[in-house]
C-alpha cells in the first residue's frame, strides 16, 4: 500500500526532497509560492526542485510531473515507484485526473504499492469522471472483459464512447468492435466502419486494420479490395504486423493491387520479424 503522509507532513517532506535535489531550505517558506500562485505557475520544463516546491505549495500538476520523473527515473537521483505513487496520490487528491490514472496503473501492476485491482478500478473511474479519456478506455476494457467488475458490455460501450469523444482513437476502435458484434449496443456494421475510419484518421493502426477487414469482407461497407489494401498499408506503416501480413496476401493474389511476389515476400518477412507467427511460414 502507499505510504500515506498526512497533509501536515507533506510540506516538510517535500521540502526535504527539494533540499535533497538541491534547492529548498528546510523550514523556510520564503521561496514557496502560495497555493493560488502555484496554480498559475507554468511548470513546462520545470526542474525537479521547482516541481517539488510547487507540489509542496499545493500544485497538483507539480506533484504529478514530479511523480512521472520518479517513476521513469529522469532528472532524479534514483527511480522510485513508491515515491511516484505518493506523488500521484497527492496529485489525484488535488484534482489531477492524470495523477489518478497513473496511480491506478501502479496499483494494477503492483509497482510501488501492493497490487490492488479494485483500487485501480476506482482510480480509473475517478480519472474518467475527471475528463481523462485514458481512464474511460481502461475502465471500459474492465467492464467489457468482466475483470474486477461485473461484465457489462453496455456500460463498456458508454465508456468507449467517452474515450472516442475525447480523441482517444483506440476508444473508437473498441467501440467499433462492439457495434460490429452487437455487444452492448444494437449491431450496426456501418457505424463500426465509421468508427474505424475515425480511429485510422486519428493515427491508430488497429483502426486502419479493422477498416481494411471491413472493406475486404464487405461488412458495413461496399466490398473494395483496393481500399482494403490502402487501409492495410496504413496499419503496416503504423507498426501493426497483421496489417503487413494481410497486405502481403493481397499482393500475392493480386486483389486490389497488382500481383507482386517480391513485395508480398517483403511484407511477410516484415510481419514475421514483428512477431506475427503466421507470416513466418509463408
Amino acid at each position: 500500500m502507499i505510504r500515506f503522509h498526512p497533509a501536515s507532513l507533506l510540506v516538510p517532506i517535500l521540502c526535504a526532497l527539494a533540499t535533497w535535489l538541491s534547492g529548498c531550505t528546510a523550514g523556510s517558506s520564503a521561496s514557496m509560492p502560495s497555493p493560488a500562485e502555484s496554480a498559475q505557475v507554468d511548470l513546462s520544463g520545470a526542474s525537479p526542485q521547482e516541481l517539488a516546491r510547487a507540489c509542496s505549495a499545493g500544485s497538483a500538476e507539480g506533484c504529478f510531473q514530479l511523480g512521472v520523473l520518479y517513476e521513469e527515473g529522469r532528472g532524479v537521483r534514483r527511480q522510485d515507484d513508491s515515491l511516484a505513487a505518493t506523488l500521484y496520490e497527492k496529485a489525484c487528491s488535488g484534482g489531477n485526473a492524470t495523477g489518478c490514472f497513473m496511480l491506478g496503473v501502479l496499483y494494477s501492476e503492483g509497482r510501488g504499492v501492493r497490487q490492488d485491482e479494485s483500487n485501480a478500478t476506482t482510480l480509473f473511474e475517478k480519472a474518467c469522471t475527471g475528463g481523462l479519456a485514458e481512464g474511460c478506455l481502461q475502465l471500459g476494457a474492465l467492464y467489457e472483459e468482466g475483470r474486477v467488475v461485473r461484465q457489462d458490455a453496455s456500460h463498456a460501450a458508454m465508456l468507449y464512447e467517452k474515450a472516442c469523444a475525447g480523441a482517444l482513437a483506440l476508444g473508437c476502435v473498441n467501440l467499433g468492435n462492439l457495434y460490429q458484434k452487437g455487444r452492448g449496443v444494437r449491431q450496426d456494421a456501418s457505424h463500426a466502419v465509421t468508427l474505424y475510419e475515425k480511429a485510422c484518421t486519428g493515427g491508430e493502426p488497429k483502426g486502419c486494420f479493422n477498416l481494411g477487414l471491413s472493406y475486404r469482407q464487405g461488412r458495413g461497407v461496399r466490398q473494395d479490395d483496393s481500399r482494403a489494401a490502402t487501409s492495410y498499408e496504413k496499419a503496416c506503416a503504423g507498426g501493426l504486423a497483421e496489417g503487413c501480413f494481410n497486405l502481403g496476401i493481397l499482393y500475392k493474389k493480386g486483389h486490389g493491387v497488382p500481383i507482386n511476389m517480391l513485395r508480398s515476400a517483403q511484407l511477410f518477412e516484415q510481419a514475421c520479424k514483428a512477431g506475427f507467427a503466421n507470416a513466418c511460414t509463408r
